[in-house]
């Protein structure tokens, strides 16, 4: 790893823009499968491993089809065979494998892949054709570049999940051994709250306290004394917090316009195609993009590279067809933040959990079928009816934003 100013002048073939998950994990699968190609990864800051992440998702979610099943397993991922859900009137284990990698594993693995393709202090102060122009006044010319530098601020209308988590060690066994996922039966406020844990080993549990709520804002006292709270209730009375890491991620709402219309911009030259959650390429309820990396980044290994512009044209078709592939799961945040009351969001999870596993895996996985899809309109609706019919039929104007929660 170098630095900008370390970092002598050469042929780039392809240049990742910010070090996150996206670029380091594209940047790392490129040079293992194809290791002749010239790469770098330019990031702003001294560190991107600095801030505690985690990145998890089910086993299920993988289309073997797209993925070998151990292709992440460099990566070291924790596993576990199933995991739990608690809500006030459901309580169930479903053995659907869960996995995470951390942040700490996914750096220490990808530093020592990239080596000196890895430039920090590095800036961007402009892209333009073939071209990225630093802070510093150096320049870096490739004919693709891939930007992963994060959300760009645009009006699409969305609510969010949100979280603070806490790693925390206890000093006796805590004996949970399999995550659970979603504990409903803590006290809901500023939308539909859950409780996350995940068991790292005997002694250690990353918890977090999450919510899907109208608005970004985080108040991490409050959040923390809330994790502390929910910790003593387990009887984990003795721990101490070593960890933590928080969060904000959007969650769409349904739109007639495009989540790619503001970033097309940065494609005004093919050779500029932004990646990630920049590209609006995560699950549309979840928010999590890991399984979208991961099948991104194989596909892109699959690649010729003689013809950059072909890449990035095909690139840019493969996340306009990912964002139509959400519009059914846009709808359904509609119903979830439009229809009912922000204290009862929870029973439309609830119900949710009560259907088959195949048909939760596939929920997660992206591969609803049709009738996957009349299934979770039927039956008795988890919000009212009319209201939830016309969060579902109603496209959200550009710019709209959900009211505070009183």
């Amino acid at each position: 790893m170098e630095t900008a100013e370390e970092s002598p002048h050469q042929s780039i073939d392809v240049l990742f823009l910010g070090a996150g998950l996206w670029s380091c994990l594209m940047a790392c699968k490129l040079l293992e499968a194809q290791p002749h190609l010239r790469i770098t990864v330019l990031e702003q800051s001294e560190d991107p491993s600095a801030h505690r992440r985690t990145w998890s998702f089910h086993q299920s979610d993988l289309d073997v089809n797209q993925l070998p099943p151990e292709w992440m397993d460099e990566f070291k991922p924790l596993k576990w065979p199933g995991y739990q859900i608690n809500f006030p009137a459901r309580k169930r284990r479903l053995s659907i494998g869960y996995r995470m990698i951390s942040s700490d594993s996914f750096y220490q693995k990808a530093r020592k892949l990239l080596g000196n393709n890895l430039i920090t202090n590095a800036a961007v102060s402009e892209v333009s054709e073939n071209r990225v122009l630093l802070k510093s006044g150096k320049s870096y010319h490739a004919p693709l570049i891939l930007d992963g530098r994060g959300l760009s601020n645009h009006s699409y209308p969305r609510g969010y999940q949100k979280f603070l988590g806490l790693q925390i060690k206890v000093k006796e066994r805590h004996n949970q051994q399999e995550p659970i996922l979603m504990d409903v039966t803590v006290p809901q406020h500023d939308g539909f709250r859950f409780v996350y844990t995940l068991p790292l080993d005997d002694k250690r549990l990353l918890v977090e306290d999450t919510y899907y709520a109208n608005g970004p804002e985080l108040d991490m006292k409050t959040l923390q004394q809330g994790i502390e709270a929910y910790c003593h209730r387990q009887g984990w009375q003795d721990f101490e917090i070593e960890d933590q890491e928080s969060g904000v991620l959007p969650i769409p709402l349904w739109s007639k316009d495009s989540w790619l219309k503001e970033t097309a911009i940065e494609g005004q030259s093919l050779t500029h195609v932004p990646i990630g959650m920049r590209a609006g390429m995560f699950h549309p309820t979840t928010g999590y993009s890991i399984v979208a990396a991961m099948t991104s980044a194989y596909w892109l290994t699959q690649q010729d590279f003689s013809e950059p512009q072909a890449v990035a044209v095909a690139l840019r078709r493969r996340q306009q067809e990912m964002w139509e592939k959400g519009a059914y799961y846009r709808r359904l945040n509609n119903m979830l933040f439009l229809a009912g009351d922000a204290s009862t969001r929870y029973q439309v999870l609830q119900k949710f959990y009560g259907h088959p596993v195949d048909f939760i895996g596939r929920f997660y996985g992206q591969r609803l079928k049709w009738f996957d899809k009349l299934m979770m309109l039927t039956g008795k609706p988890p919000v009212p009816l009319l209201a939830g019919l016309a969060a579902f039929f109603s496209p959200m104007r550009e710019a709209y934003e959900l009211p505070s929660i009183k």
